[in-house]
């Protein structure tokens, strides 16, 4: 059954797993990122491979506890990205043992730039945020129906955000524009083929969970003006 009004829900084994799995794929992701790989034509960070999860996972935990608890696991997701480059940092500036000689390889892997670390906060946390809300927004006007459809259009977008912001401010005048371009356009082009493909896995699990659990929140919470100008319009003709 849908509800209609934000609700408070119970912890439950499903959000803890779903919550956890996002986490570490979102810092997995970016420990990837550091190396480049060909899929293909397509040249790409390896990382592109996990990136595509976190908004699948998105999707899914939006469409079933709704945007208010999606924001706060996003949320959660930036946080424990931030942590976990701070004991990195902290790793990085801890004197090497007198017989290990690798610190300098160690650093050259995981010592990122700090215009990639502020690339991959801005991408990450715009476009999971814009994903969450447009597809909150679209079950919100179609009453839950048509979830693939709804998982299609708002991962496009927020992948759009994602891939733009993180590029141009991790990459702008550091690689040239000209190889720039075609670099964004592939991982673009390959991050909407995954996407799609988990998209309809997506719906797969959402079918499950909601049918197992009983749960399926429609949550007005990011479009309260609605409500409001529903309740003026009621008022009036009234």
């Amino acid at each position: 059954m849908i509800k209609n009004k934000r609700t408070h829900l119970e912890i439950n084994d499903t959000l803890i797993i779903l919550s956890s799995i996002f986490s570490m794929i979102v810092i997995a992701g970016n420990i990837f990122a550091l190396k480049f790989t060909t899929i293909g034509p397509f040249s790409t960070p390896a990382g592109m491979i996990c990136f595509p999860f976190t908004y699948t996972l998105g999707d899914i935990i939006t469409e079933i506890y709704g945007y208010s608890i999606a924001r706060k696991v996003i949320l959660m997701g930036l946080f424990n990205l931030v942590l976990f480059y701070i004991f990195l940092k902290l790793v990085i500036a801890l004197p090497p043992a007198s017989f290990w000689h690798l610190q300098k390889e160690f650093e050259a892997v995981f010592g990122l730039s700090s215009r990639i670390l502020l690339g991959t906060i801005v991408g990450y946390l715009s476009g999971e945020l814009v994903n969450s809300r447009i597809l909150s927004f679209l079950k919100y006007i179609t009453q839950g129906n048509i979830f693939v459809p709804r998982a299609v259009a708002s991962t496009i977008i927020g992948v759009t955000t994602d891939t733009l912001f993180f590029n141009i401010a991790a990459f702008l005048f550091i690689i040239p524009f000209s190889i720039l371009l075609p670099f964004i356009l592939q991982q673009y082009l390959l991050k909407i083929c995954f996407e799609i493909v988990g998209a309809f896995a997506a719906g797969f699990i959402v079918k499950k969970i909601k049918k197992t659990q009983k749960i399926d929140i429609i949550d007005p919470y990011p479009f309260k003006w609605i409500e409001k100008y529903k309740k003026n319009q009621d008022g009036e003709t009234h």
